[in-house]
């Protein structure tokens, strides 16, 4: 992470860099780049080359055809103004196939929003502990793990890839995409497995495994 990006920038502003917040927002800064993205708004405060807003992207950032051709480098520049749409046009003569597709994904506000930080690894875009410790430890199902198959259950972000299908999206929540990570840390089924399991460990309560699907 480059020590001056935008969101280290606006953290200097708000926190006395000698203050041991400060030196705690540091110690975790590579675990806070793993997951703070921009969703986007009007695209004219994310430059598309360094800053991070492509949420289904590896490192949030989509792969340029030609490496800082471009005599432009904001993302408002592929906005269609007055209908706030994407221009597709333009995309596909500047980047990768595979990142214009996840661009697309990204719904633009008609309400001239700013562009804003969230964290990306969350439905709501909110930061917590519990998300960024489960980002820092997303490495352990990556496909560079010994003991992980690249691509071995057929969720939606696999079958695209080898089947014209029209939605991506997770059918439990119906919102993201639905991926290896978010079917087994963020879909609604996980959090009741998780609720269930606590009250049968701290509860001693006793359930009937399809009472979680009524």
């Amino acid at each position: 992470m480059e020590a001056e990006s935008l969101w280290i920038k606006l953290l200097k502003a708000k926190y006395d860099t000698t203050h041991k917040i400060w030196k705690g927002i540091l110690s975790c800064k590579d675990v806070l780049a793993k997951g703070m993205c921009f969703a986007v708004g009007d695209g004219s405060n994310i430059d598309f080359w360094k800053d991070p807003w492509v949420p289904f992207l590896p490192g949030f950032r989509p792969t340029p055809k030609r490496e800082r051709a471009l005599d432009y480098n904001l993302v408002s520049n592929f906005i269609v103004k007055p209908d706030w749409i994407w221009n597709s046009e333009k995309l596909r003569s500047s980047f990768d196939e595979e990142s214009v597709n996840h661009i697309l994904k990204i719904q633009i506000s008609p309400h001239h929003c700013h562009d804003r930080w969230v964290w990306a690894p969350t439905s709501k875009g909110e930061f917590s502990v519990k998300s960024a410790y489960l980002t820092d430890q997303q490495a352990r199902f990556s496909s560079s793990s010994p003991c992980s198959k690249e691509d071995i259950l057929p969720v939606r972000e696999v079958l695209c890839r080898r089947f014209p299908i029209d939605d991506v999206s997770c059918p439990l929540c119906g919102t993201y995409l639905e991926s290896t990570w978010h079917l087994f840390m963020e879909s609604v089924l996980m959090d009741l497995l998780w609720f269930s399991r606590n009250k049968v460990l701290f509860d001693k309560s006793e359930i009937v495994p399809k009472d979680l699907l009524l």
